[in-house]
C-alpha cells in the first residue's frame, strides 16, 4: 500500500432506507469526525466494516466481477507484477490493466481548489479524455458543481462559473462522507462501472487502512476509491496507479459468499460478487481458457408466452396502418417471459413502439421491454432492467442506424450502449419458434441517463419543430423529469426551460447569440449535431434529438442524437420546410437552427465544428475501423437460414434470399455502399467554399500565378482528407483560347505510389463566384490539362477549373504549384 489511502464499499444501491446496523455506523463516522479528524474518518469507516485491501505482498482489491457463470475477474494494484494468482486452487492468468477506465471525483473547498481542479481536468483530457469526472462543492448539504461527464469542455465551464461565482465551498466534514457514500455506496453501475475510482480531496490528511491479510476483503460489488489529494501532481498519481492495476482472470465458479485468493503464495479471503447481474445465463458447457475470458454477453433473446398471453400479443402485433385510437390500444403493455440464450426464463413486461412500428413493420415491430426483478448485464457498460428491441423494419438492409450512432458515439453524440442480437418468439407447451432475425438491442435512454449521472433532472425528446405553433400533438416537446421534481409543474417547467432555449435563438443579437444560447445549452455540441447529420443526409432528423440536464451548477443542456433510420434519405416532405439550401445544412428545420440565418458569428462557429467533425472526428480510417466491427457482428450472428429467412422486409427487397450468407452478401454490401457513400460525401462537403474558408483561410484566398503564359492563370493545391487531393486552376480570360498545362500524373495508394491513367482523372469546371462560361471546355490527357473555348464568338470572364483523381489518391509531387508549367495554343497572337 502506497502512503495514501484507499476505502472500499459492498451496498448495492444509491437510496437504501436507513437500517439499525446502517444508523449505528453513519453515528459511529460522525463520531469520528468530531474526535479523530480526516485521517480517522476514513479508517475508521472501513475499520466498522471490518474492511481490508491488501491481499499478500501489499496488492489491493479494485475490483471483482463475474464473467458469466462460471468465470471471475479480479483488478488488483501493486507496485509490482503478480506472479501467479489462484482462486479456490484454480489457476489464473494475469495480465496488465490496459487502457483501465477511471471515475474520477474532485472535492472543492474554495476558489484556489477550483483552479487545481481546471488544471487536472485539463491534464486528464490530454492524456485521452476517457475518464468520467464528476465535481462537488463540500457544503452542507453537498453541492453538485458538475454531473458525472467524460466531456472535458462542460466540466470546465462548470468550474469556471465556480470561480466567477466566488464561492467558497467549506470544509464540511459531514459534506465529504455524503459525497463519498455517493461516489461509492451510492454506485449504481456495480459491475459495469469504471474499473478504478479517485476520490480527490483539497487539504485532507491521507488516509491509511491496515489491515492483516486473511480477513475479509470487501469490496467488490461497487468497487474501491483510491483517495488522493487535490496537488499539483494529482494527474500524475492517477497515472502512476493506473498503470499499477493489473487483470486477474479465472475459470472458476465462486458461489454466492466468498472465494479464497492466492497471489505469489499469499492468501485472503474476498467476498463474491453479484450473482444476480448474471442469473439470465445459463452455464457454459465450453471449455474455458483464462487468458481469452471474456463477458459472455447474449445473442439469442426469446419472447415467450403461454397461449393467453401470446394471444394478446399477436392481437397488439396485428396492428397495421390503422386508426389513431386502434395504435393507442396496441401501445398498452402485455406480459411475457425473456430467455437470453439458453438460460433461465425471466417474467417481464413488453409494449410495442415507434411510429414506424405500426406504419410501416407488419410483424417485425420494436419494443421496449422492462425485466422483473432487478438488473441484468445484457450489454458492456450497461446494466438495467429496461432495454429496447429495435426491429430496423424501416432500415435499408438494417445497417444504417447502428453505422450513425456508432459514428455520433465516437463523436460524444450517443451516450447509451447499443448492439446486433437475434430475436425468436415462442410459446411454451409447442415446438415451433418464429425467427425474427437481426434486431437492435439498446438501453432505454432515459433509464440509461439516470444510471450515468447523480442527479439527471430533465429530459426533452424534440418533436417536429415547423409544427410547434400549431395545436398538432406531435409538436409538442416530450418532457420528463426526474428525481424530486416528478409532478406536472415540474414537467411545465421544464418544458420553460426547453423553450427559453428557443426564445434565445430568436431574439439573439448576431454577435452574442453564441454566449446567449452557451448558458443554456452545450453549443457546440449541437452544432455537431447538425454536422452530422448533414453528412449522412438525415432527411428527418429535427425530432431525432434528446436534451437533457442535471441539478448541477450551470443546468445547461447537454445533446444527444437519436434513431437516425432517415439517413442518406432526401428531405421529407419535399424539404417545404428546410431553413436554407446550402451544402454545408441538410435538411434543417429546428427552431433553434434558424439562429444560423440570423448571426454569421454563429454560422463560422458551425463551420468550424463542420470541419471537426468531417476532417478530423472521424477519419476514413475510423470510419473503416466502424464498419469492420459491424460487419464480423452481422457475420457472427447471421449463420442459420431460418434467422436470413425471418427478415421479412430484406427478402420482400430480394425475394431471391433463403440462405444466411445470401442475406449477409446483400447487408454488407448496403453497408459497404453507406461506408463509400459517406467517404465520397466528405470529399463534397470539404470542397465548399464556405467550409473550406473556415478551415484554412489563407489557402482558401491565397493562389500562385504560372507564368509563360498571356492568359493569366493561378493555382492552388488542396488538401481533404489526404494531402494534395485536388489542383485548382483559375484562369481570367478574353477571346478564343487553348491551353496545356502539364502536371505530374503520380498519384498514393496505399503508401506506394504509381503513375495514373488519363482515364483515371477527373477535370471539372468549379467557380467559386460566378457562372461557368459555357463555351469553355477541358479534358485531361497524359500529364497534361487541356482548356479551351469552343464557341466560334469570343468569350469573357473567369472559371476555375479543378483535376483530381477520381477515388481522391493524393498527387505524389505536386510539393509546390511552381512546378507546373503552361503552353499557349491558341490566343494572345498565337495558333496552332
Amino acid at each position: 500500500m502506497t502512503s495514501e489511502g484507499s476505502y472500499s464499499s459492498a451496498s448495492r444501491r444509491r437510496n437504501i432506507p436507513g437500517t439499525r446496523t446502517t444508523r449505528k455506523r453513519a453515528t459511529a463516522v460522525i463520531f469520528a469526525f468530531a474526535v479523530c479528524g480526516w485521517e480517522s474518518l476514513f479508517v475508521s469507516h472501513a475499520e466498522a466494516k471490518g474492511v481490508t485491501e491488501t491481499c499478500g505482498g501489499g496488492f489491493g482489491v479494485r475490483k471483482v466481477q463475474r464473467l458469466g457463470r462460471d468465470g471471475l475477474e479480479i483488478l488488483v494494484h501493486g507496485e509490482r507484477a503478480p506472479m501467479t494468482a489462484r482462486v479456490n486452487e484454480r489457476e489464473c492468468a494475469t495480465m496488465r490493466a490496459a487502457n483501465a477506465s477511471a471515475s474520477v471525483c474532485i472535492v472543492l473547498s474554495d476558489v484556489e481548489s477550483a483552479r487545481r481542479a481546471m488544471k487536472l481536468v485539463m491534464t486528464l483530457s490530454e492524456k485521452g479524455g476517457r475518464d468520467h469526472v464528476q465535481v462537488w462543492a463540500s457544503t452542507l448539504p453537498p453541492r453538485l458543481i458538475c454531473d458525472k461527464t467524460n466531456n472535458e469542455r462542460e466540466t470546465l465551464r462548470a468550474l469556471e462559473t465556480f470561480i466567477a461565482a466566488g464561492a467558497s465551498g467549506g470544509t464540511s466534514e459531514v459534506a465529504v462522507r455524503q459525497i463519498l457514500d455517493v461516489f461509492t455506496i451510492g454506485d449504481r453501475e456495480h459491475e459495469e462501472g469504471d474499473d478504478v475510482k479517485f476520490f480527490v480531496l483539497d487539504g485532507m490528511d491521507r488516509a491509511v487502512t491496515h489491515n492483516s491479510p486473511g480477513e475479509l476483503i470487501d469490496p467488490p460489488r461497487s468497487g474501491s476509491v483510491d483517495v488522493i489529494e487535490l496537488s499539483s501532481n494529482a494527474a500524475e498519481e492517477i497515472d502512476r496507479r493506473r498503470n499499477e492495476l493489473y487483470r486477474i482472470k479465472c475459470c472458476a465458479g465462486v458461489g454466492r459468499l466468498r472465494f479464497l485468493l492466492e497471489i505469489n503464495s499469499d492468501a485472503c479471503t474476498v467476498r463474491s460478487p453479484n450473482m444476480d447481474v448474471s442469473r439470465h445465463l445459463r452455464r457454459s458447457s465450453h471449455r474455458c481458457v483464462a487468458k481469452a475470458l471474456e463477458y459472455p454477453y447474449a445473442d439469442d433473446i426469446t419472447l415467450e408466452f403461454s397461449q393467453s398471453e401470446r394471444e394478446t400479443f399477436e392481437t397488439y402485433r396485428s396492428f397495421y396502418k390503422g386508426s389513431y385510437e386502434e395504435m393507442l390500444s396496441s401501445k398498452r403493455e402485455f406480459p411475457l417471459s425473456l430467455r437470453f440464450d439458453a438460460g433461465p426464463r425471466m417474467k417481464a413486461t413488453a409494449r410495442f413502439r415507434g411510429v414506424s412500428s405500426f406504419r410501416d413493420c407488419k410483424r417485425r415491430k420494436s419494443l421496449a421491454v422492462e425485466l422483473h426483478g432487478g438488473s441484468v448485464r445484457l450489454m458492456p457498460g450497461s446494466l438495467s432492467d429496461k432495454f429496447l428491441l429495435i426491429s430496423l423494419c424501416i432500415d435499408d438492409r438494417y445497417v444504417k442506424t447502428h453505422l450513425v450512432l456508432s459514428m455520433a458515439r465516437k463523436l460524444g453524440l450517443f451516450p447509451h450502449q447499443f448492439r446486433y442480437v437475434r430475436l425468436r418468439v415462442h410459446t411454451r407447451g409447442t415446438r415451433e419458434f418464429e425467427h425474427l432475425g437481426l434486431y437492435l438491442l439498446m438501453d432505454d435512454p432515459r433509464a440509461s441517463l439516470e444510471r450515468q449521472h447523480n442527479s439527471l433532472s430533465i429530459v426533452v425528446r424534440r418533436r417536429s419543430d415547423p409544427d410547434r405553433r400549431t395545436s398538432d400533438p406531435d409538436a409538442v416537446p416530450d418532457v420528463k423529469t426526474f428525481g424530486d421534481g416528478r409532478s406536472e409543474v415540474a414537467e411545465i417547467a421544464a418544458r420553460v426551460k426547453y423553450e427559453r432555449v428557443v426564445l434565445a435563438s430568436e431574439l439573439c443579437d448576431s454577435d452574442a447569440c453564441y454566449d446567449d444560447l452557451n448558458e443554456l445549452m452545450d453549443v457546440d455540441l449541437y452544432l455537431r449535431f447538425i454536422a452530422l447529420m448533414t453528412l449522412v443526409q438525415n432527411g428527418d432528423y429535427v425530432d431525432e434529438l434528446f436534451l437533457y440536464s442535471s441539478n448541477d451548477l450551470t443546468h445547461r443542456f447537454k445533446i444527444h442524437a437519436w434513431d437516425p433510420d432517415d439517413s442518406f434519405e432526401t428531405c421529407h416532405h419535399g424539404g417545404i420546410d428546410a431553413i436554407g439550401s446550402f451544402d454545408w445544412l441538410y435538411c434543417s428545420e429546428g427552431a433553434i437552427d434558424r439562429v444560423l440565418l440570423r448571426s454569421n458569428d454563429m454560422v463560422v462557429r458551425y463551420l468550424e465544428q463542420f470541419n471537426y467533425v468531417v476532417r478530423n472526428g472521424i477519419t476514413e480510417l475510423e470510419l473503416r475501423e466502424i464498419v469492420d466491427y459491424q460487419e464480423r457482428e452481422i457475420r457472427r450472428l447471421l449463420v442459420n437460414d431460418v434467422d436470413a429467412r425471418g427478415l421479412e422486409e430484406l427478402r420482400k427487397m430480394q425475394p431471391s434470399i433463403d440462405t444466411a450468407s445470401e442475406a449477409i452478401d446483400s447487408i454488407v454490401g448496403s453497408l459497404r455502399y453507406y461506408e463509400n457513400l459517406v467517404n465520397f460525401r466528405r470529399r463534397a462537403l470539404l470542397r465548399d467554399r464556405d467550409v473550406y474558408a473556415v478551415w484554412d483561410p489563407a489557402s482558401s484566398t491565397e493562389w500562385t500565378k504560372l507564368n509563360s503564359t498571356c492568359i493569366p492563370i493561378d493555382v492552388q493545391a488542396r488538401s481533404y482528407s489526404k494531402v494534395d487531393q485536388e489542383i485548382l486552376l483559375r484562369l481570367n480570360h478574353t477571346g478564343s483560347f487553348a491551353l496545356n498545362v502539364s502536371f505530374d500524373p503520380t498519384v498514393v495508394f496505399e503508401n506506394s505510389t504509381y503513375i495514373a491513367t488519363q482515364e483515371e482523372f477527373v477535370l471539372e469546371a468549379w467557380s467559386l463566384s460566378v457562372e461557368t462560361p459555357s463555351c469553355i471546355e477541358g479534358v485531361v490527357s497524359d500529364g497534361f490539362i487541356v482548356i479551351s473555348s469552343v464557341c466560334d464568338n469570343q468569350v469573357t470572364g473567369s472559371v476555375i477549373y479543378s483535376v483530381h483523381h477520381r477515388f481522391y489518391h493524393s498527387f505524389a509531387n505536386i510539393n509546390s504549384p511552381r512546378s507546373m508549367t503552361v503552353q499557349t495554343m491558341r490566343g494572345c497572337g498565337v495558333s496552332i
